[in-house]
């Protein structure tokens, strides 16, 4: 029966036996077991590997949750197919921050080999002897989120300090974004479920929100139906690699930039992220919403998901 599960997973993966390995590392929230994937080379090949070993946040969406740690590394498989290079996550741990200045300073940290960090907005660290790696790998977009079937009335981002609007502190954004929350009088609140709680109960008018974050809770608190997404996102934030000066000057860099920007990336990404949200979707089905949902709360039908 495993045997078949095993196969019938590599299956949905795009994957067989003989070109990846599976390993399972931790259960999610909901008690599933996580999957990486990791291809299988020879000891020959290895030599010609180019090897990416970058620090990144466990908190900062999307790359480095542990939750979605299966989707991504979908991605970086696809990446070292097309490019020859191998990325690996290094999760936030003890020391995680000496590391990062560490890193920033120009340095390679001995005994992990880390030359780059993962899912850095642009002016992170701005004086930084790193580099970022063009072009950006993902861009974060920020929408805002109503109640279903109620829409706000606005003439450009100025008009939303005519309404009541919050965001979650747990959002990892820029400082231009931030600083547009400020003056648009846009409040932080402790975490997504307290904002939704806020929305939901008539305390604030919409929530300005990373959007698969924002998407991904929903589902999880069982309330997807009670909420509407703006079509276009508000605010955009690229997400990038950044690298030692000795990494950039390598020449099969110019194979990732090359894959960054091909069509084949973005689908490939859209793919692993629309996976994402179904996986979201369907270990939910039959979740109950908070008690604070009323039998008076409009439920929307409609799809609003704006894609990747």
């Amino acid at each position: 029966m495993k045997t078949v599960l095993l196969a019938l997973i590599l299956s949905v993966y795009g994957l067989t036996a003989d070109s990846a390995v599976l390993k399972m590392y931790g259960k999610d929230i909901y008690g599933f077991d996580q999957p990486k994937y990791e291809e299988d080379y020879s000891e020959g090949d290895r030599r010609y590997i180019f090897n990416i070993s970058a620090l990144a946040d466990s908190d900062n969406f999307p790359f480095s949750s542990y939750e979605q740690g299966s989707i991504f590394s979908k991605i970086f498989l696809d990446l070292k197919d097309a490019t020859n290079a191998k990325i690996t996550i290094r999760y936030k741990k003890d020391g995680y921050d000496e590391k990062v200045k560490e890193f920033e300073r120009g340095a390679l940290i001995i005994g992990e080999d880390i030359n780059a960090r993962f899912g850095v907005y642009y002016e992170t660290y701005p004086f930084s002897k790193n580099s970022y790696l063009y072009p950006a790998f993902f861009e974060n977009k920020v929408h805002l989120i109503m109640r279903a079937g109620e829409k706000l009335d606005l003439q450009g981002k100025n008009s939303l300090k005519n309404y009541k609007g919050i965001y979650s502190k747990t959002d990892r954004l820029p400082s231009h974004i931030l600083k547009d929350f400020s003056s648009f009088g846009i409040e932080a609140v402790e975490n997504l479920p307290s904002a939704f709680e806020q929305l939901l109960t008539g305390k604030a008018d919409y929530i300005a929100s990373s959007y698969y974050p924002a998407v991904i809770e929903c589902y999880k608190q069982g309330i997807r139906k009670y909420v509407s997404f703006s079509k276009a996102p508000v605010w955009k934030a690229p997400m990038f690699f950044r690298v030692l000066p000795q990494t950039m000057d390598d020449e099969r860099i110019e194979n990732i930039k090359k894959y960054l920007k091909s069509s084949r990336y973005k689908k490939v990404r859209e793919e692993a992220f629309k996976e994402l949200i179904k996986i979201y979707e369907e270990n939910t089905k039959g979740k109950v919403p908070p008690t604070y949902i009323g039998t008076s709360t409009a439920q929307s039908d409609e799809e609003d998901m704006d894609e990747e």
